[in-house]
């Protein structure tokens, strides 16, 4: 999992303000669930797009096929017929075979490869079947379901770290997407409209949540642009209180553009929407939801490091009194 700077152990990583105030630490636990909410849905995301496009490719080569399809049921197809079919299908069952080779069971298991090869092949098949004959939001349901018990699989069969409370922050983020985003899923899936033309424009949409819950998670991780060149020619006492001024301007910069993106948000509202496309104001919804996380971590960030400076000061200036009592 990935850590935000102000969780590890480096030199300008805040650790007195963890260490003496609770309510820092609970925040810091909230941003980590908040975190794992964010890459929860950046994977979920990437699978679906992925899927969906496929989804749309595929049927156009089926639908190119349809045929076919009709003389393989009235036997009246030929070899020349079928090559286009079976080289589709081969490829198709090679990927979702080769998906599965990484897994510790395969080369644990005699035979499981070829297994899982065999079930590709006739989940191919039934896919394409199901793809011609099927409703669309019949087959995204499915695929829905089942992108939803992998992502609960993964988790359950996720290792915990020695000690680490059953229900931690971030298990309890992850667990939270996972659970609102398969209802959210299946609810879309079973609302898609008829075809699979709508494929691409739903990649976008979620392609402009993830770009914008990329930067979010960009600084929890610290990931951010930033001009290291002046950072590094400040004295290590100091580190905390330029940290500090910096992420309080970088906040103040993202809170101005927030401000615009409700604006922007706001006037999306009132739009019409088209029936069966996303409306507007769910698509421009991931540019003020995305800056004010960013504008709260950098505000967050700031008061954080202004604390550590403050709180080292006092330490150096306590130390020597001190030792010359002593």
């Amino acid at each position: 999992m990935a850590h935000s700077p102000l969780e590890t152990s480096s030199d300008d990583a805040p650790r007195l303000v963890y260490e003496r105030f609770a309510a820092f630490r609970a925040l810091r636990r909230l941003n980590r669930a908040i975190h794992e909410v964010e890459r929860t849905f950046v994977i979920t995301a990437l699978m679906v797009m992925s899927a969906v496009v496929f989804l749309d490719v595929y049927f156009r080569f089926l639908v190119a096929q349809r045929g076919t399809w009709r003389r393989i049921v009235t036997d009246d197809a030929v070899f020349l017929d079928l090559w286009p079919i079976a080289a589709v299908t081969i490829i198709v069952a090679a990927l979702f075979a080769s998906a599965w080779r990484s897994h510790p069971l395969v080369g644990r298991i005699p035979g499981l490869q070829r297994a899982l090869t065999a079930l590709g092949v006739v989940a191919t098949l039934l896919l394409s079947m199901g793809m011609l004959w099927l409703p669309s939001s019949a087959i995204c349901a499915g695929l829905a379901l089942l992108t939803w018990a992998w992502l609960l699989a993964r988790e359950a069969n996720r290792p915990r770290p020695v000690g680490s409370p059953a229900l931690d922050a971030g298990r309890a983020g992850r667990l939270a997407a996972i659970s609102a985003g398969g209802l959210l899923g299946l609810y879309v899936a079973l609302h898609a409209p008829e075809g699979y033309s709508w494929a691409l424009r739903f990649a976008l949409f979620l392609m402009l949540w993830m770009a914008f819950l990329g930067a979010s998670m960009a600084t929890f991780a610290n990931r951010h642009l930033r001009v290291d060149a002046i950072r590094k020619a400040i004295p290590e006492k100091h580190l905390h209180a330029f940290n500090a001024l910096s992420t309080l301007v970088a906040g103040l910069v993202t809170a101005a553009f927030t401000w615009l993106a409700i604006l922007y948000f706001q006037r999306r509202l009132g739009q019409a929407t088209t029936p069966g496309e996303i409306p507007e104001w769910v698509k421009t919804l991931a540019i003020p939801f995305s800056l004010m996380l960013i504008t709260a971590r950098f505000h967050g960030q700031a008061i954080v490091h202004a604390l550590e400076a403050l709180l080292l000061s006092r330490e150096r200036r306590t130390t020597p009194r001190e030792e010359v009592a002593s």
